[in-house]
């Protein structure tokens, strides 16, 4: 069988769609949204937290805006912007990103990114909410969260005699811990819990990113207690080539017997994308990979399908089926991007969502059955 045909393919989500957090600020991305099904007033809906990326409106000549999100107990959204003189304090190495110079140069985003709540009837035309959702307000958080992941726990977490649905999963930026993974819980997508409950803080140190857990816990082999379990994707410091591993916690703060699952290769690195999907044939997982090709370099979408009670032994390899293809209709913030975040599934289709062009969210609908058939047995 050839590559699947999407049933349906369309943009959900662009920086005009959005309401600027302040009138300072402005849109320049709406992308990799976080996404699960919830089920409210009787009637399943599908949620989406969507990454949104601003800028400073104002421009000086000469001169570089970088953010900061002031950390509070208030509960709001504060960010103020620190001005540099353009090849003097700092030199652009990209389109949203500077290296202050001086005995140790840093690197300094002109954007920053929060979270923003999407709400669907159909999986395909969504209400955003007009104001930040989960937005910075903890130090490790202080140049933005971003690429969120969603996932649901039927039986739920339980914190201080409550039990939470939903972990959500983000990348957190700081000066003082770099790009790192932190933990919320939440119930309602209106309150979130940091964890650990008591003294919130990273989980997934620097540089850490695309973790993302499955819905249930699984036997760990060492210990022979069932633990969480999560993708995570180590960064390394050039020895390897980021992949895809196993993680196992007991209580989601601490992580290790870490195990091997898809490996990066030479042609790039690898990462999670959406939560693992439960099917009766096994665990489905779609995830990215970003790669050179054609002297350039591109993120594409593609999946493996895993044993159901052993998620470390693949039983099937698709080739990409997601790549960057789609009219955006607004100016890209990187180029050659198709970024698998979110998926569900409905009426057996399974919806995928993803970040294209890191400027504009879209929305990829294929018959399951089309897309399990693309995947090939492992000889």
């Amino acid at each position: 069988m050839g590559v699947p045909k999407p049933l349906d393919e369309i943009i959900i989500a662009r920086p005009n769609d959005i309401t600027p957090s302040s009138e300072d600020m402005k849109v320049i991305g709406v992308c990799n949204p976080g996404g699960t099904l919830f089920k409210k007033d009787n009637e399943e809906k599908t949620y989406l937290l969507l990454r949104i990326i601003e800028a400073n409106k104002e421009q000086f000549p000469g001169h570089v805006a970088f953010p900061r999100a002031i950390p509070n107990n208030d509960s709001e959204y504060k960010v103020i912007w620190e001005w540099e003189r353009l090849e003097k304090d700092a030199v652009k190495t990209s389109s949203s990103s500077l290296m202050t110079t001086g005995l140790e140069n840093r690197a300094r985003l002109t954007t920053i990114s929060h979270l923003r709540l999407a709400e669907s009837e159909d999986g395909i035309n969504f209400i955003i909410d007009k104001k930040p959702t989960f937005f910075p307000i903890k130090k490790y958080e202080e140049f933005g969260i971003e690429d969120a992941r969603i996932t649901k726990f039927e039986e739920g977490i339980p914190i201080d005699n409550q039990k939470y649905n939903y972990l959500i999963s983000y990348v957190a930026l700081s000066e003082e811990h770099d790009i790192c993974t932190a933990f919320a819980l939440t119930n309602d997508f209106k309150s979130f819990i940091r964890i650990p409950k008591e003294d919130p803080k990273i989980i997934f140190y620097s540089p850490s990113k695309d973790v993302v857990l499955f819905p249930k816990k699984f036997v760990n082999s060492r210990t022979k207690k069932e633990d969480y379990l999560a993708l995570t994707r180590p960064q390394g410091s050039g020895f390897m080539i980021p992949s895809v591993y196993l993680s196992y916690s007991n209580d989601l703060i601490q992580w290790g017997d870490n195990i091997p699952l898809i490996r990066g290769s030479e042609k790039g690195h690898v990462g999670a994308g959406p939560p693992p999907i439960e099917l009766d044939e096994g665990w489905l997982i779609i995830y990215h990979q970003h790669r050179h090709y054609n002297n350039t370099k591109e993120y594409i979408g593609t999946a493996i399908l895993t044993d159901k009670s052993d998620p470390s032994r693949i039983l099937k390899r698709a080739d990409e089926f997601l790549k960057s293809h789609l009219e955006i209709g607004v100016e890209p913030v990187v180029k050659n991007v198709t970024f698998p975040s979110a998926a569900t599934l409905k009426n057996d289709k399974i919806f995928i969502y993803s970040g294209e062009e890191d400027a504009v969210t879209a929305v990829h609908v294929y018959n399951l059955k089309d897309l399990m058939d693309f995947l090939k047995p492992i000889n």
